[in-house]
């Protein structure tokens, strides 16, 4: 099974209370809406990768509240699986479409995710 890092920052996981511009956001079949900005590489990623990613987490609101940032610490590493649950509701199932440098910003609601539970 080939490795390959995917390097760069990897923002995502941003879960919203209250309304956002979502102008730019695409909306997945599972109802996650998201946004990937170009790293500028060509270098795909596919199932069996290993992703290596600075990860921020967030809520959004008057007052952005940070719950997980790896800025300046280890970074998080992700392994590129099938997906399984073809309903899940998470950042994941936008893995494979990410190239070298890339960015993911994913905008998950928390009634969704109570409902997905």
């Amino acid at each position: 099974m080939k490795r390959s890092q995917i390097l760069g920052a990897l923002a995502f996981a941003t879960i919203g209370f209250a309304a956002c511009n979502n102008a730019d956001y695409q909306t997945s079949a599972s109802g996650v809406k998201y946004k990937i900005i170009d790293g500028g590489s060509k270098d795909s990623s596919k199932v069996g990768d290993v992703l290596k990613m600075h990860v921020i987490q967030k809520i959004e609101g008057a007052k952005d509240t940070v719950l997980t940032d790896t800025y300046g610490k280890l970074p998080a590493f992700v392994k590129i699986q099938d997906a399984a649950m073809p309903n899940a509701y998470g950042p994941d199932e936008f893995f494979k479409k990410l190239k070298k440098g890339d960015s993911l910003v994913t905008v998950l609601y928390v009634d969704s995710l109570i409902k997905k539970d």
